[in-house]
């Protein structure tokens, strides 16, 4: 948190940006350029989500996800948090990264299962409640936790960086950063 000093007062105002609010942002912000290279200029495409739904729409079986065709046609629900949460899940990003090795379709998704598997991890850690969670990104952040997810962040914060839209712009420098930097603050 970063803090502002409120000079009627002199006291420190500290600023918390919501996770889930973020995550929307990220979300929308993807949607909306569909396309994002991360630092090795590997193309991480909302292309693979739409894909995915229908892959497992036309098969009539779902690979892990919870999909519909509210999560790809979300913009009258730009404010539902589980839809851009389920989007950005790890089951999706399991789901690319399975069908990147077994469909032809889904060859070049592994830069899009890496980058929704951060964002995932990410929000995992900044929405946090229970101690004794079995997912590691899931535990509250405690003694236990706290070297674990600053080595994680910082790899985040990285990555994050790293990335750019197609114009070269860097996310964290567009007009659609808040999301990004956000999680990253």
């Amino acid at each position: 948190p970063h803090a502002f000093i409120v000079s009627k007062y002199d006291e420190k105002l500290f600023i918390f940006l919501d996770p889930a609010h973020m995550l929307k942002l990220i979300r929308n912000a993807w949607e909306h350029r569909s396309v994002i290279k991360n630092s090795n200029e590997e193309i991480i495409d909302w292309m693979y989500i739409k894909k995915l739904y229908e892959l497992e729409r036309e098969q009539g079986l779902r690979i892990g996800t919870k999909l519909t065709k509210r999560h790809i046609n979300f913009h009258n629900e730009k404010m539902n948090v589980r839809l851009a949460a389920q989007t950005l899940s790890q089951s999706v990003a399991d789901a690319l990264t399975y069908l990147k090795n077994t469909n032809e379709d889904f060859k070049g998704a592994g830069p899009t299962a890496e980058f929704i598997s951060f964002i995932n991890n990410a929000f995992d850690i900044l929405n946090s409640r229970s101690r004794f969670s079995k997912s590691p990104f899931k535990r509250a952040i405690s003694d236990d936790t706290l070297n674990d997810y600053k080595i994680y962040i910082q790899l985040f914060i990285k990555y994050v960086k790293g990335l750019k839209f197609l114009d070269g712009i860097k996310v964290v420098d567009s007009a659609r950063k808040t999301g990004f930097v956000g999680f990253i603050l």
